[in-house]
């Protein structure tokens, strides 16, 4: 679940640059493969201990999808990918830092 977090921490961040150029919608799409792979492997998992995420899970994996898909659309709409980072950090209540040398301190509770 922190990876899950980290990755959307780097999504964010990559998608706050004023012109979404080629570098940035190709750094979004590898961190969307990244969130798809590992929400994928969670819901293989089965998540017991957690029955919220594990009923939204598909939902999660469907959205990632979807942002991906946009990104790949000519020209790139990166609305779907900020729109997911932006809920994941509303319900989780995160703040997001600027990027760091390594993703996994690209957030921090509040």
């Amino acid at each position: 679940m922190q990876a899950l977090a980290a990755d959307l921490g780097e999504l964010q961040n990559t998608l706050t640059v004023s012109a979404l150029d080629a570098g940035a919608v190709a750094r979004a799409t590898a961190t969307l493969n990244a969130l798809s792979s590992r929400a994928k492997g969670l819901q293989a998992k089965g998540l017991e201990a957690h029955p919220l995420v594990r009923e939204g899970m598909p939902s999660f994996v469907d959205d990632v999808d979807a942002a991906r898909a946009a990104l790949q659309r000519q020209p790139p709409d990166p609305e779907p990918a900020r729109m997911l980072a932006q809920s994941c950090r509303a319900c989780h209540a995160l703040a997001w830092l600027p990027p760091t040398s390594s993703s996994s301190t690209a957030l921090a509770q509040r």
